[in-house]
């Protein structure tokens, strides 16, 4: 196994960072100020990251407080009285849904606000978005 001691290694013409051809495998401590991952991802000493291009995220966490550019959402929720279909939701963030009539719902979704909804000639109930 071949060792090599120094304290700065530079490419060829010492104005920059060497070419690595076939990877690095690196052990024990490594500091270093900045990480690119190819040219979408910057990781910094910070803690911090820069991410550009499509992101894709399997959990979110946080109440989402700081979101912006989504639609307006609205709470739905049904449920039968006799035989009738009643449906209760939040007037675009303006009604409150209590919890007994939480609790009374068959079925709830959240969806976008403006929805309509109606009965058709079979008797299934009809969104329209």
């Amino acid at each position: 196994m071949s060792r090599i001691r120094t304290n700065v290694i530079t490419n060829r013409m010492a104005n920059g960072a060497p070419t690595v051809s076939n990877g690095l495998v690196i052990s024990g401590v490594t500091t270093t100020s900045e990480v690119n991952v190819g040219a979408g991802v910057t990781l910094n000493v910070y803690g911090g990251a820069t991410f550009s291009g499509i992101i894709t995220a399997t959990q979110f966490k946080g109440d989402g407080s700081n979101l912006s550019g989504l639609a307006s959402r609205e709470f739905y929720g049904f449920k039968t009285v006799n035989e009738d279909l009643i449906l209760t939701h939040t007037n675009n963030g303006t009604d409150n849904i209590s919890k007994s009539d939480f609790e009374s719902f068959e079925d709830t979704m959240t969806a976008p606000s403006g929805l309509s909804f109606s009965i058709n000639s079979a008797g299934e109930l009809e969104m329209t978005i």
